[in-house]
């Protein structure tokens, strides 16, 4: 993350508090949503901001993962996206407890 940030401590606190914020807003909706009953578009737009997320902070599962429901819902495999959405929900909430308790 360092090194892709360019070693700029407020370029990499600002990625930090950035997907912070992002990500909590992102676990809400998915938390509350229909995942069958959305418009692809808000799922590719949701998934698309989650892996550009996780790529500035170096989470390359999550980042990978992200890059597959964003694909998933572009080709309307909602079925996919419901089958491993709790799995990617849960590497989700670790991501962001591990950030919450290295800003503490």
């Amino acid at each position: 993350m360092y090194k892709r940030l360019a070693e700029n401590e407020e370029l990499i606190n600002h990625a930090i508090d950035l997907f912070r914020t992002d990500t909590i807003e992102k676990i809400k909706i998915l938390e509350e949503i229909d995942i069958s009953k959305q418009e692809p578009e808000i799922l590719i737009n949701l998934f698309h901001s989650l892996k550009g997320q996780a790529a500035n902070l170096s989470f390359e599962r999550l980042m990978k993962s992200a890059e597959i429901f964003e694909r998933n819902a572009d080709e309307g495999k909602i079925d996919e996206i419901e089958k491993d959405l709790k799995d990617f929900m849960v590497t989700l909430k670790e991501k962001l407890e591990i950030i919450n308790k290295n800003l503490q």
